[in-house]
């Protein structure tokens, strides 16, 4: 995260590049203080690889039916995480 708060306060003038995973933007999610703002401080330029991310959870209880009516209903709310975070969510 140094690095990247680096490149988040130097000029944009094109000489500092910085390569981050998709996780980059649940810093703020995970960590009480990020110095700088995942999604507006930063300008993507290329997409160098896509892979899909798997967020762990404490065991929600029920059938894996109910387990799968909860995610479904949860999607609506963090999809916008997603899609910030360069995925589809499906």
């Amino acid at each position: 995260m140094i690095g990247t708060d680096i490149v988040a306060k130097s000029a944009p003038d094109g000489y500092s590049v910085v390569s981050v995973a998709s996780s980059h933007v649940l810093h703020p999610s995970l960590y009480r203080q990020v110095p700088f703002n995942t999604i507006n401080d930063f300008t993507q330029v290329v997409m160098l690889v896509r892979s899909p991310n798997l967020i762990g959870t404490s065991y929600i209880g029920g059938t894996p039916e109910q387990a799968g009516a909860f995610f479904r209903a949860e999607m609506a709310k963090w999809s916008k995480v997603a899609q910030a975070a360069g995925l589809k969510p499906e």
